[in-house]
Protein backbone atom coordinates (compact mmCIF):
# COMPACT_ATOMS: atom_id res chain seq x y z
CA UNK A 1 0.00 0.00 0.00
CA UNK A 2 1.67 3.48 -0.79
CA UNK A 3 2.15 5.60 2.05
CA UNK A 4 -0.16 8.28 1.05
CA UNK A 5 -3.28 5.55 0.22
CA UNK A 6 -6.60 6.82 2.71
CA UNK A 7 -6.22 4.07 5.84
CA UNK A 8 -8.97 1.80 5.84
CA UNK A 9 -10.52 1.45 9.39
CA UNK A 10 -11.93 -1.15 10.45
CA UNK A 11 -14.76 -2.06 12.96
CA UNK A 12 -15.20 -2.57 15.68
CA UNK A 13 -13.63 0.53 16.65
CA UNK A 14 -12.17 1.97 20.02
CA UNK A 15 -11.63 5.65 21.36
CA UNK A 16 -9.42 5.98 23.91
CA UNK A 17 -8.63 9.51 25.50
CA UNK A 18 -5.65 9.85 27.63
CA UNK A 19 -5.19 12.56 30.18
CA UNK A 20 -7.72 15.31 30.68
CA UNK A 21 -7.62 16.90 27.64
CA UNK A 22 -7.64 13.82 25.73
CA UNK A 23 -10.58 12.37 28.07
CA UNK A 24 -12.99 15.12 27.14
CA UNK A 25 -12.37 15.24 23.19
CA UNK A 26 -12.98 11.20 23.35
CA UNK A 27 -16.43 12.18 25.57
CA UNK A 28 -17.44 14.67 23.44
CA UNK A 29 -16.21 12.82 19.88
CA UNK A 30 -17.68 9.49 21.11
CA UNK A 31 -21.70 10.21 21.06
CA UNK A 32 -20.83 10.99 17.02
CA UNK A 33 -18.69 7.94 16.69
CA UNK A 34 -21.15 5.92 18.67
CA UNK A 35 -18.33 3.45 19.75
CA UNK A 36 -16.72 1.71 22.53
CA UNK A 37 -14.66 4.12 24.54
CA UNK A 38 -11.70 3.88 27.23
CA UNK A 39 -10.32 6.66 29.42
CA UNK A 40 -6.96 6.62 31.16
CA UNK A 41 -5.35 9.08 33.26
CA UNK A 42 -3.23 9.39 36.50
CA UNK A 43 -6.14 12.05 37.99
CA UNK A 44 -9.48 10.97 38.99
CA UNK A 45 -11.67 13.64 38.24
CA UNK A 46 -10.72 13.03 34.76
CA UNK A 47 -12.13 9.54 34.71
CA UNK A 48 -15.72 10.60 36.11
CA UNK A 49 -17.74 9.54 33.92
CA UNK A 50 -19.52 6.30 34.51
CA UNK A 51 -20.45 4.83 31.16
CA UNK A 52 -17.32 4.48 29.80
CA UNK A 53 -14.58 1.80 31.01
CA UNK A 54 -11.57 3.53 32.54
CA UNK A 55 -8.26 2.83 33.90
CA UNK A 56 -6.79 5.03 36.97
CA UNK A 57 -2.95 5.07 36.24
CA UNK A 58 -2.64 5.54 40.55
CA UNK A 59 0.57 8.36 41.22
CA UNK A 60 0.34 7.92 44.88
CA UNK A 61 2.42 9.19 47.02
CA UNK A 62 4.13 11.53 43.98
CA UNK A 63 2.04 14.95 44.13
CA UNK A 64 3.94 16.18 40.76
CA UNK A 65 4.89 12.88 39.28
CA UNK A 66 6.95 13.00 35.88
CA UNK A 67 6.24 11.42 32.37
CA UNK A 68 8.60 8.65 33.51
CA UNK A 69 6.83 8.13 36.77
CA UNK A 70 3.59 8.12 34.86
CA UNK A 71 4.89 5.29 32.27
CA UNK A 72 6.35 2.94 34.93
CA UNK A 73 3.02 3.13 36.69
CA UNK A 74 0.90 2.78 33.38
CA UNK A 75 3.05 -0.75 32.73
CA UNK A 76 1.60 -2.05 36.10
CA UNK A 77 -1.87 -1.45 34.49
CA UNK A 78 -0.78 -3.11 31.45
CA UNK A 79 -3.18 -5.75 32.06
CA UNK A 80 -6.38 -3.94 32.42
CA UNK A 81 -4.76 -2.03 29.75
CA UNK A 82 -4.61 -4.88 27.57
CA UNK A 83 -8.06 -6.61 27.58
CA UNK A 84 -9.84 -3.44 26.84
CA UNK A 85 -7.84 -3.55 23.83
CA UNK A 86 -8.52 -6.41 22.77
CA UNK A 87 -11.44 -7.64 20.44
CA UNK A 88 -11.40 -4.14 18.11
CA UNK A 89 -9.39 -3.91 15.44
CA UNK A 90 -9.13 0.20 14.78
CA UNK A 91 -8.00 1.63 17.81
CA UNK A 92 -8.42 5.65 18.00
CA UNK A 93 -5.79 7.70 20.85
CA UNK A 94 -6.00 11.13 21.68
CA UNK A 95 -3.64 13.04 23.77
CA UNK A 96 -2.58 16.47 25.10
CA UNK A 97 1.47 15.87 24.71
CA UNK A 98 1.65 18.95 26.17
CA UNK A 99 0.69 17.04 29.39
CA UNK A 100 2.82 14.43 31.34
CA UNK A 101 0.29 11.56 31.25
CA UNK A 102 -0.04 12.18 27.57
CA UNK A 103 3.44 12.15 27.21
CA UNK A 104 3.82 9.29 29.43
CA UNK A 105 1.10 6.92 28.00
CA UNK A 106 -0.07 7.78 24.50
CA UNK A 107 3.04 6.08 22.68
CA UNK A 108 2.63 2.89 25.40
CA UNK A 109 -0.80 2.06 24.15
CA UNK A 110 0.21 2.40 20.38
CA UNK A 111 2.64 0.26 20.93
CA UNK A 112 0.83 -2.45 23.02
CA UNK A 113 -1.56 -1.78 19.93
CA UNK A 114 0.63 -2.66 17.33
CA UNK A 115 2.06 -5.53 19.11
CA UNK A 116 -0.77 -6.96 16.55
CA UNK A 117 0.03 -6.20 12.77
CA UNK A 118 -3.41 -6.48 11.84
CA UNK A 119 -4.84 -3.57 14.02
CA UNK A 120 -5.25 -0.19 13.04
CA UNK A 121 -3.97 3.22 15.36
CA UNK A 122 -4.70 6.58 14.36
CA UNK A 123 -3.65 9.22 16.96
CA UNK A 124 -4.42 12.77 17.49
CA UNK A 125 -1.93 14.62 19.20
CA UNK A 126 -1.96 18.54 20.94
CA UNK A 127 1.51 19.81 21.21
CA UNK A 128 2.75 22.64 23.23
CA UNK A 129 3.61 25.79 23.19
CA UNK A 130 7.14 27.24 21.92
CA UNK A 131 7.59 28.77 25.08
CA UNK A 132 6.72 25.78 27.56
CA UNK A 133 10.15 25.01 27.27
CA UNK A 134 9.85 22.30 30.11
CA UNK A 135 7.52 20.16 27.65
CA UNK A 136 8.71 20.55 24.60
CA UNK A 137 11.51 17.87 24.37
CA UNK A 138 9.18 15.35 26.15
CA UNK A 139 6.32 15.95 23.57
CA UNK A 140 8.94 15.58 20.71
CA UNK A 141 10.12 12.15 22.49
CA UNK A 142 6.61 11.09 22.45
CA UNK A 143 5.01 12.13 19.25
CA UNK A 144 8.43 10.18 17.44
CA UNK A 145 7.20 7.33 19.46
CA UNK A 146 3.78 7.30 18.93
CA UNK A 147 4.40 7.93 15.06
CA UNK A 148 6.95 4.94 15.00
CA UNK A 149 3.55 2.72 16.22
CA UNK A 150 0.61 4.82 14.57
CA UNK A 151 -0.62 4.22 10.49
CA UNK A 152 -1.57 7.87 10.62
CA UNK A 153 -0.80 10.89 12.87
CA UNK A 154 -2.79 13.68 12.64
CA UNK A 155 -1.32 16.66 14.91
CA UNK A 156 -2.43 19.92 15.95
CA UNK A 157 -0.42 22.79 17.28
CA UNK A 158 -1.46 25.27 19.86
CA UNK A 159 1.92 27.56 19.37
CA UNK A 160 1.64 27.77 15.48
CA UNK A 161 -2.35 28.70 16.02
CA UNK A 162 -0.96 31.52 18.55
CA UNK A 163 1.13 32.72 16.32
CA UNK A 164 -1.20 33.68 13.65
CA UNK A 165 -3.34 34.79 15.83
CA UNK A 166 -1.21 36.74 19.25
CA UNK A 167 -4.43 38.64 20.44
CA UNK A 168 -5.57 35.28 21.52
CA UNK A 169 -5.85 34.23 25.18
CA UNK A 170 -4.46 31.15 26.30
CA UNK A 171 -7.85 29.52 26.75
CA UNK A 172 -9.13 30.85 23.65
CA UNK A 173 -6.67 28.88 21.52
CA UNK A 174 -6.94 25.67 23.62
CA UNK A 175 -10.89 26.13 22.73
CA UNK A 176 -10.29 26.48 18.94
CA UNK A 177 -7.84 23.71 18.64
CA UNK A 178 -9.35 21.22 21.02
CA UNK A 179 -12.84 21.77 18.94
CA UNK A 180 -10.96 21.64 15.34
CA UNK A 181 -9.91 17.65 16.92
CA UNK A 182 -13.64 17.39 18.17
CA UNK A 183 -15.06 17.86 14.72
CA UNK A 184 -12.14 16.01 12.51
CA UNK A 185 -12.47 12.98 15.03
CA UNK A 186 -16.07 12.64 15.17
CA UNK A 187 -16.27 12.91 11.13
CA UNK A 188 -13.24 10.06 10.53
CA UNK A 189 -15.63 7.73 9.99
CA UNK A 190 -17.12 9.37 6.99
CA UNK A 191 -14.17 11.20 5.79
CA UNK A 192 -10.68 9.84 4.51
CA UNK A 193 -7.58 9.51 6.98
CA UNK A 194 -4.18 9.61 5.13
CA UNK A 195 -1.72 6.55 6.21
CA UNK A 196 1.09 9.07 7.13
CA UNK A 197 1.63 11.92 9.41
CA UNK A 198 -1.10 14.53 9.02
CA UNK A 199 -0.95 18.83 10.06
CA UNK A 200 -4.37 19.75 11.40
CA UNK A 201 -4.58 23.56 10.58
CA UNK A 202 -7.51 26.21 11.47
CA UNK A 203 -8.20 29.61 12.07
CA UNK A 204 -10.41 31.47 14.87
CA UNK A 205 -14.31 31.32 14.25
CA UNK A 206 -15.12 35.10 14.24
CA UNK A 207 -17.52 35.52 11.09
CA UNK A 208 -15.05 35.82 8.60
CA UNK A 209 -15.17 34.35 4.88
CA UNK A 210 -14.43 30.71 4.11
CA UNK A 211 -11.84 32.27 2.04
CA UNK A 212 -10.35 34.10 5.03
CA UNK A 213 -10.62 30.74 7.28
CA UNK A 214 -8.47 29.34 4.57
CA UNK A 215 -6.13 31.60 4.67
CA UNK A 216 -6.03 31.56 8.12
CA UNK A 217 -5.52 27.46 7.73
CA UNK A 218 -2.44 28.31 5.18
CA UNK A 219 -0.81 30.38 7.46
CA UNK A 220 -0.57 27.91 10.39
CA UNK A 221 0.58 24.76 7.74
CA UNK A 222 3.48 26.84 6.80
CA UNK A 223 4.45 27.46 10.29
CA UNK A 224 4.92 23.64 11.18
CA UNK A 225 6.29 22.22 7.77
CA UNK A 226 8.04 23.16 4.05
CA UNK A 227 5.75 23.82 1.39
CA UNK A 228 7.70 21.18 -0.13
CA UNK A 229 6.64 18.57 2.19
CA UNK A 230 3.08 18.70 1.65
CA UNK A 231 1.53 15.20 -0.30
CA UNK A 232 -2.45 15.66 0.36
CA UNK A 233 -4.63 17.75 1.50
CA UNK A 234 -8.56 17.47 3.10
CA UNK A 235 -10.58 20.78 3.73
CA UNK A 236 -12.90 20.91 6.03
CA UNK A 237 -15.68 23.38 5.42
CA UNK A 238 -18.02 23.07 8.37
CA UNK A 239 -21.27 24.27 8.32
CA UNK A 240 -20.07 24.41 4.31
CA UNK A 241 -23.90 23.58 3.32
CA UNK A 242 -24.76 27.46 3.46
CA UNK A 243 -22.33 28.30 0.97
CA UNK A 244 -22.76 29.08 -2.67
CA UNK A 245 -21.52 26.41 -4.80
CA UNK A 246 -19.21 28.90 -6.70
CA UNK A 247 -17.63 30.28 -3.57
CA UNK A 248 -16.66 26.35 -2.72
CA UNK A 249 -15.49 25.75 -6.17
CA UNK A 250 -13.09 28.83 -6.44
CA UNK A 251 -11.81 27.44 -2.60
CA UNK A 252 -11.01 23.89 -4.04
CA UNK A 253 -9.10 26.11 -7.43
CA UNK A 254 -7.52 28.32 -5.03
CA UNK A 255 -5.66 25.15 -3.15
CA UNK A 256 -4.38 23.21 -6.20
CA UNK A 257 -3.25 26.28 -8.09
CA UNK A 258 -1.86 26.45 -4.53
CA UNK A 259 -0.24 23.62 -4.27
CA UNK A 260 0.64 22.67 -7.70
CA UNK A 261 4.33 22.99 -7.34
CA UNK A 262 3.85 20.69 -4.60
CA UNK A 263 2.46 17.92 -6.68
CA UNK A 264 -0.21 17.24 -4.41
CA UNK A 265 -2.24 13.81 -5.40
CA UNK A 266 -5.60 15.42 -4.21
CA UNK A 267 -7.70 18.39 -2.62
CA UNK A 268 -10.81 17.06 -1.45
CA UNK A 269 -13.66 19.03 0.34
CA UNK A 270 -15.88 17.63 3.11
CA UNK A 271 -19.12 19.37 4.08
CA UNK A 272 -20.43 17.68 7.63
CA UNK A 273 -23.11 20.21 9.69
CA UNK A 274 -22.69 22.54 11.66
CA UNK A 275 -24.62 25.98 13.06
CA UNK A 276 -21.31 28.35 12.38
CA UNK A 277 -18.91 28.37 9.36
CA UNK A 278 -15.66 27.14 10.21
CA UNK A 279 -12.91 26.02 8.18
CA UNK A 280 -9.88 23.09 8.97
CA UNK A 281 -6.94 21.69 6.86
CA UNK A 282 -6.05 18.28 6.80
CA UNK A 283 -2.46 18.10 5.51
CA UNK A 284 -0.48 15.13 4.45
CA UNK A 285 3.62 15.64 4.96
CA UNK A 286 6.22 13.52 3.67
CA UNK A 287 9.32 13.57 6.07
CA UNK A 288 10.15 16.47 8.76
CA UNK A 289 8.47 18.81 10.54
CA UNK A 290 8.70 21.64 12.61
CA UNK A 291 8.19 18.80 15.57
CA UNK A 292 11.14 16.74 14.57
CA UNK A 293 13.31 19.67 16.06
CA UNK A 294 11.73 19.24 19.85
CA UNK A 295 13.89 16.13 20.05
CA UNK A 296 17.05 17.41 18.50
CA UNK A 297 19.18 14.06 20.03
CA UNK A 298 17.25 11.57 17.58
CA UNK A 299 18.90 13.74 14.62
CA UNK A 300 22.26 12.59 16.05
CA UNK A 301 22.16 9.65 18.26
CA UNK A 302 20.90 6.53 15.67
CA UNK A 303 18.10 4.74 16.68
CA UNK A 304 20.27 1.03 17.63
CA UNK A 305 22.17 3.06 19.81
CA UNK A 306 18.95 4.30 22.05
CA UNK A 307 18.73 2.19 25.10
CA UNK A 308 14.99 2.74 26.37
CA UNK A 309 13.58 2.93 22.73
CA UNK A 310 11.40 -0.33 22.65
CA UNK A 311 11.61 -0.74 26.71
CA UNK A 312 10.64 2.68 27.44
CA UNK A 313 12.32 4.69 30.25
CA UNK A 314 10.79 4.42 33.93
CA UNK A 315 11.41 5.65 37.26
CA UNK A 316 11.77 2.81 39.72
CA UNK A 317 11.54 3.10 42.93
CA UNK A 318 14.66 2.36 44.82
CA UNK A 319 15.53 2.74 48.62
CA UNK A 320 18.55 3.23 49.96
CA UNK A 321 19.35 2.35 53.36
CA UNK A 322 21.49 5.51 55.23
CA UNK A 323 23.13 3.95 58.39
CA UNK A 324 22.55 6.15 61.19
CA UNK A 325 25.87 8.13 62.00
CA UNK A 326 24.59 9.11 65.39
Amino acid sequence: MDKYDSLEMQNPLLLVGIGGVGAKLAVASNSNLECNCLLISNDKRDLNVNKYDSVFIDSQPWLNPSSHKIRSLGILSETKIRSCLDAHSTIVLVANLAGRCGTAIAPLISKMVKEDASRKVISFAIMPFRFEKDRIFQAGVSLRRLREYSDATVVIDNDALLNNNPSLSIQECYDITNNALHEVISSISSTHIQNSTSLLCTGRPDGKSAEAHVKDCLAMLYENSDTSAIRTATLYLMGGTALSVGTVNSIANTLREIFKQQEVIDVSIVMPNSRSLKVHLLAAVQEKTRFDNYDPLAEVIPRENILDWEEMESSPNIEITIPNLE
